[in-house]
């Protein structure tokens, strides 16, 4: 290894002054599901999130707290009584694809986009194919529905005089400019997931070979090759850090720190790119696939591609007769 080990050790970092978000409440069967997803089929964290936000929701249709049933009552004037876990799970298992047709309409007039509500409906397909599995119902009620038709929209990228103004951004002036800098250019000089920079540890740097390992979707590892740009940025953060007395006093194992300390995350990563005010045209969250979808490679050798040529369009008859002409002049038709 190289610069990177000396970062290796770890210790508990520093806890943040802020409050602690409250944990989503989940009913026996919705948590038995997200245990499955987590510790068999090994799905991260971020996604086990989602598909627990998902069924949180449904769960709240089914007792009345959200949709058509959560009015107050028209004579107390009182919300709807709290309803059990158990009785939340006894209404998903009996539920009927009506009940699912309603929780759709219900998504559609909060003006969810196509894309959640697909995302939401896949959720529901997994858990109820997980409660078939369990023998705890013997049909879904998602058999007969259809994923809402998705938008089909024409791909964004950047140039690479865009490219170039975003990374340089940052600047490696101080310790938080030299962390962004090096973000960006990991990022988009090895393609990773945003969640994978964000987790990458010392331990996972192996500069003089120009390789991470990266721990992907389902805890299966990989190396990843990044550039000289992106090492460059490397050792000037680590040098930056090295000098930095709250970072050498946590000792983080992970890579990426925030000015606390503690492992940056996802989030800050969003913030660094929205504050970028050299593509002011783009979202931050496109910046962030499209960065990691295109490498400055690829981008050179597609800006050298010589335009393609129209096609040329013939009739039929044109067609037919190229072929004749060509069989009375004794020559092979062209692509025969």
């Amino acid at each position: 290894m190289n610069t990177a080990t000396a970062f290796a050790s770890s210790a508990p970092s520093v806890l943040s002054n802020k409050p602690a978000a409250p944990e989503k409440h989940f009913t026996p069967l919705v948590t038995q599901f997200l245990d499955y997803l987590r510790l068999e089929k090994h799905f991260s964290d971020y996604t086990v999130k989602s598909y627990g936000a998902d069924l949180v929701q449904f769960g709240q249709f089914l007792a009345g707290e959200i949709g058509p049933q959560a009015a107050a009552s028209p004579t107390t004037g009182a919300p709807p009584a709290k309803v059990a876990d158990a009785e939340i799970d006894q209404r998903a298992t009996a539920c009927e694809p009506l009940v699912v047709r309603e929780f759709l309409a219900y998504l559609y007039g909060q003006n969810y986009t196509k894309s959640t509500t697909a995302r939401k409906l896949a959720t529901l397909r997994s858990f109820y194919k997980f409660l078939i599995r369990r023998g705890i119902v013997a049909a879904s009620p998602l058999s007969a529905i259809r994923t809402p038709k998705q938008d089909k929209r024409l791909p964004k990228c950047l140039d690479l005089d865009q490219v170039q103004k975003l990374l340089d951004a940052p600047g490696d002036a101080d310790l938080l400019c030299a962390r962004d800098k090096a973000m960006l250019e990991v990022l988009y000089s090895s393609g990773i997931r945003v969640s994978e920079l964000v987790e990458l540890e010392m331990g996972d740097l192996d500069l003089q070979e120009g390789v991470l390992r990266v721990k992907g979707k389902g805890r299966k590892d990989r190396l990843t090759p990044i550039g000289s740009q992106a090492i460059k940025a490397l050792q000037r953060y680590f040098e930056l850090r090295s000098m930095d007395s709250r970072s050498q006093a946590t000792h983080q194992p992970r890579v990426f720190l925030n000015k606390l300390g503690e492992s940056a995350v996802e989030f800050e990563l969003v913030v660094v790119i929205a504050s970028v005010e050299t593509l002011p045209a783009v979202k931050s969250d496109l910046q962030l696939r499209i960065l990691k979808a295109f490498r400055a490679k690829d981008i050179r050798v597609a800006a050298q591609l010589p335009a393609v040529p129209p096609p040329v369009v013939v009739s039929l008859d044109e067609a037919l007769g190229a072929v004749e002409a060509a069989k009375l002049r004794g020559q092979t038709p062209p692509h025969s």
